[in-house]
């Protein structure tokens, strides 16, 4: 297999997966495509082969130029997946900060004043 098929290949299986981590195929409902995240282990499942296959795009494109397109187009999975990690990551830490007893689980005692 030449490198730009392999690259072609990878691209595209990066793509489907990084789409289906966003996107919930439920096909026994009326509405068969659904959009959202409908379990947070879902999406983190789908990501994790979305970085696999990031990694593998990557590792393939150091076969071209420094500055050719395919070495670009290589590197776009990999950004775009560490950009998603930091977000998600950030986003964590903020709603910690904002609110520390929705994440922990422990739920606040709210008072109702008649």
């Amino acid at each position: 297999m030449s490198s730009y098929t392999s690259l072609r290949i990878g691209l595209f299986l990066w793509t489907v997966a990084f789409v289906i981590a966003f996107v919930d195929l439920d096909l026994g409902a009326p509405d068969w495509l659904m959009l959202g995240v409908p379990s947070v282990w879902s999406f983190l499942i789908w990501q994790g082969i979305a970085v696999v296959f990031a990694v593998y795009v990557w590792i393939t494109g150091r076969r071209f130029e420094a500055g050719s397109r395919e070495r670009l187009a290589s590197r776009l999975p990999g950004v775009i997946q560490i950009a998603l990690a930091i977000a998600l990551a950030l986003f964590a830490l903020t709603a910690q900060f904002l609110s520390p007893d929705i994440i922990s689980g422990v739920a606040p005692l709210i008072e109702v004043v008649a």
